[in-house]
């Protein structure tokens, strides 16, 4: 009862608002330590007045002392003997605190005492916590309205690549983490963040962290899956989607992906192709969304001399239910146009060189052999207009010129004999590289 008496008294004195900013963290103590009550009553009104002192934080004018409510709130935060919804609330209020006094907020003092906490609730096993410590995160990392998004934190630190940095050495310490919720704490963060900004900077990260080279699989395998598939994704599957071939490319174009150099401007395949290097099936599935049909061509040439892994059959399982998925539905209706996009059709007869007879492979010889019958009717249709007589020829001739033909046809611009000049072959030799040292530390292990 007192305590739905002073919220009462709070709503008739918010005028008041000097007397409320000095009495806000000792009403902030005092309900956190009802919330923290063993009985469900006192807890059930903590809640409910911590709901309206953050009501009323946010509309209060003047200067809010952030400082003291960072002391209560981390103290609470710090004692493990506090139930979970006493973190989850304190974590409300820290994201408040973002929003309003956010320069105060991203001082050095206050975040070298922040960061600790909240990835520490980033591992927290209830769905509750993790997502509270996330919105703390992007709220942290996020940018200015209206401004490129990299926020300048004390000393001169990007805060984005920091808390990514941090983020990614988490999963790299409990990888049992990245694989049950990672995918759900990526998709979270790319709802609220510049989605773009946050894989070129976790492929910088891959790429200047290689040492530990089942770590950067693991990775790469997540983003990628995430990339390809999340909602929260499409607007970089789109900017993909638009990406020149790469045999227009030259060397000094993807020489900068690997430097950095104008990340804003550079196209995102470029940022992201190398460092996926570190996972072949995941960079084939990209450059097969990106529609790099060549270089995808001269991947799978080169896989096929690995020594399959079980891990890399299961992926090529997954890539092949990935292509028959909704949204690789563009990728399947190229195939109605086979001389436009002969590397593509030779992409997929290689893929399913490369998986076993099963269930994966089924599927995609169902597949091709859907386009080979299209392939007949289109070379029919020409041979009758160009050559009636020969038109008699037996079936199987015609099936044995049909590829060659395919093949050789549709094949504009520049091609695989032309490519000295571009950065293409530099790419494959820095594909062949990575792989290289995957499977020699693969059979080291």
């Amino acid at each position: 009862n007192d305590f739905v008496e002073m919220k009462m008294t709070m709503a008739e004195d918010a005028a008041d608002n000097e007397r409320w900013l000095r009495m806000l963290p000792a009403l902030l103590g005092g309900t956190l330590h009802c919330i923290d009550a063993s009985e469900e009553e006192i807890k059930r009104i903590g809640v409910k007045l911590s709901n309206g002192l953050l009501d009323l934080a946010q509309v209060l004018p003047g200067e809010i002392p952030v400082a003291a409510l960072m002391e209560r709130l981390l103290q609470f935060m710090r004692d493990r003997r506090n139930c979970l919804v006493v973190r989850t609330v304190c974590l409300q209020w820290i994201c408040m605190l973002l929003v309003r006094s956010r320069e105060d907020m991203l001082s050095s003092h206050v975040l070298n005492n922040l960061f600790e906490p909240i990835f520490e609730s980033l591992s927290n096993s209830k769905d509750d916590v993790v997502a509270a410590a996330l919105a703390v995160l992007a709220r942290i990392m996020e940018g200015k309205k209206g401004e490129e998004d990299v926020v300048q934190g004390p000393e001169g630190r990007d805060l984005f690549a920091d808390s990514t940095e941090r983020l990614l050495e988490l999963f790299r310490e409990r990888r049992e983490m990245l694989e049950i919720k990672g995918g759900a704490m990526i998709r979270h963060l790319c709802g609220n963040l510049n989605s773009r900004h946050l894989y070129v900077t976790v492929a910088r990260f891959i790429q200047h962290n290689s040492h530990d080279l089942e770590f950067a699989q693991q990775l790469v395998q997540t983003f990628n899956w995430i990339l390809l598939t999340a909602v929260e994704t499409k607007s970089l599957r789109d900017e993909l989607l638009k990406t020149r071939p790469l045999s227009e490319f030259d060397v000094l174009d993807c020489q900068a992906a690997q430097t950095g150099k104008a990340a804003a401007s550079r196209p995102l395949f470029l940022h992201l192709l190398e460092p996926w290097f570190f996972n072949p099936v995941s960079a084939l599935a990209l450059c097969l969304w990106a529609q790099q049909y060549e270089f995808a061509v001269e991947m799978i040439t080169r896989l096929a001399v690995f020594d399959p892994s079980l891990d890399m059959l299961r992926q090529l399982d997954q890539l092949v239910h990935l292509l028959e998925s909704p949204v690789f539905s563009g990728l399947r209706l190229r195939l109605l146009e086979p001389r436009r996009h002969p590397a593509l059709f030779k992409c997929l007869l290689g893929l399913a060189m490369l998986l076993p007879q099963a269930t994966a492979f089924r599927t995609l010889s169902e597949r091709i052999r859907v386009v080979q019958s299209g392939l007949l009717l289109e070379f029919q249709q020409m041979e009758q207009q160009q050559q009636q007589q020969q038109q008699q020829n037996q079936p199987a001739a015609g099936g044995t010129k049909l590829l060659a033909r395919v093949m050789s046809a549709g094949s504009g611009g520049a091609g695989l004999g032309e490519r000295d000049a571009h950065g293409f072959d530099r790419l494959l030799g820095k594909f062949d590289e990575v792989t290289a040292s995957s499977q020699e530390s693969s059979r080291g292990a």
